[in-house]
């Protein structure tokens, strides 16, 4: 290992306030990029964690000092160290200022470095963001979005298609202001602002950034159709979907397997259209997997549509049909929608969270995914192992095929 690079992670001392989050345990099962695979849940340490995110097989985390955590694969540079030099970190380590791009770096987007990056070891964090092989960072301000990783389809929006950035970079939105949230994909992103306003780049293709057209975007392009209206963004591989504020869902994208929840002759979709609510309540809830979209509707009811789940679908055993009518898989009992209720995707799995269930799982389990000490398939959702009583989640994020979970009670 090169010390120049990055350092093991010490959490440093931290004062309790009460305007601070309790303590967080983090749990994890599947299998997480070579580093380990548990078929139930399993306490892993990541000091000081506050909020996760997960990529297709590297995991970043910001501490209570605001400061960034990772490990993973690095194939493409996304944990902000040169590939050659690392391709795996099996340990979680800090995000150090060396691994922030000079002026070297800058001049490969034909910008000028920022001044107050000159010196980046004042920056601190308020979230990260993995996709595939890249990783979004926020600002703790929320007023500057940098990238790290692959860029071989423009996804890291910084107007070039350079194929890896291995060191931290400030992307350029065409406006300024606080940015509200960044969703990532497996080639495409979008991120909105707390103005209303919808950018995306990366990929297109099939149409799955929702701009009419099919071409790659290297830039943030802004959305106007969509501006003000977004409550969530769902993206996968190839296509993607939004809640609106009102509970209306819109999806664009690939939809050869019934995964846009339209009609069955609806192949690919250039632009976002309306997917009907089965009970007509409206949705609450989203999240795009590979070749599924699930959906959760006011009334608590827990769709999905798309490519069966009860085995391996990229080996086509024991699929169930491709569904472009809505299949319901759970009702959740006594459903409010003020209810703390979370619903994540990896690439042929779903997990959730509420407070009446627990944490459940649905969808392929060969790789312990599901977290019930089992490699079988579920097609409907049944719940993770190990669980203690009144179980209370702060966040749950999926990689490919993999969980991490950070709860106050579940250790």
């Amino acid at each position: 290992m090169n010390p120049s690079y990055y350092r093991l992670f010490r959490a440093p001392a931290f004062k309790q306030t009460k305007r601070q989050i309790s303590k967080l345990n983090t749990l994890s099962w599947g299998n997480f990029g070579s580093i380990h695979a548990y078929l139930a849940p399993k306490h892993v340490t990541l000091p000081g964690v506050k909020k996760i995110s997960c990529g297709y097989d590297h995991m970043m985390y910001i501490d209570q000092k605001n400061n960034i955590g990772m490990f993973g694969k690095n194939a493409c540079g996304q944990l902000a160290i040169d590939p050659e030099e690392e391709s795996i970190i099996k340990e979680p380590i800090q995000l150090l200022s060396e691994q922030f791009a000079t002026e070297e770096e800058y001049k490969l987007i034909k910008q000028d470095i920022p001044q107050d990056l000159i010196d980046p070891d004042h920056i601190k964090f308020s979230e990260v963001f993995c996709g595939r092989q890249f990783t979004f960072l926020l600002s703790l301000d929320r007023k500057k979005l940098f990238a790290v990783g692959n860029n071989d389809s423009g996804q890291l929006g910084l107007g070039v298609r350079h194929k890896i950035f291995h060191k931290v970079i400030q992307v350029k939105l065409p406006t300024e202001g606080e940015i509200e949230n960044v969703y990532c994909a497996y080639h495409h992103n979008f991120v909105t602002m707390c103005n209303g306003d919808v950018y995306v780049f990366g990929m297109n293709n099939y149409g799955c950034l929702g701009t009419g057209e099919d071409f790659n975007e290297i830039k943030p392009r802004h959305l106007p159709d969509l501006s003000g209206i977004v409550k969530q963004i769902s993206a996968s591989a190839t296509h993607s979907a939004f809640l609106l504020k009102d509970g209306n869902l819109l999806t664009t994208g690939r939809g050869i397997d019934g995964q846009l929840g339209l009609e069955p002759d609806v192949k690919v979709v250039y632009s976002p259209k309306q997917v009907k609510c089965p009970d007509d309540s409206g949705f609450d809830h989203i999240s795009c997997g590979v070749a599924h979209t699930l959906a959760i509707s006011k009334l608590g009811n827990v769709y999905s549509w798309g490519k069966g789940l009860t085995l391996d679908t990229r080996q086509g055993e024991d699929e169930r049909p491709d569904e472009t009518d809505a299949e319901l898989l759970l009702n959740i009992p006594n459903y409010k929608s003020s209810d703390k209720t979370i619903l994540r995707s990896g690439a042929y799995f779903s997990v959730l969270y509420h407070p009446s269930l627990g944490v459940m799982a649905h969808g392929v389990g060969q790789d312990g995914q599901l977290g019930n000490g089992e490699r079988n398939g579920l097609f409907g959702f049944q719940s993770v192992a190990n669980q203690p009583s009144n179980l209370e989640i702060e966040q749950i994020e999926c990689g490919f095929n993999y969980v991490f979970a950070t709860s106050p009670n579940w250790s």
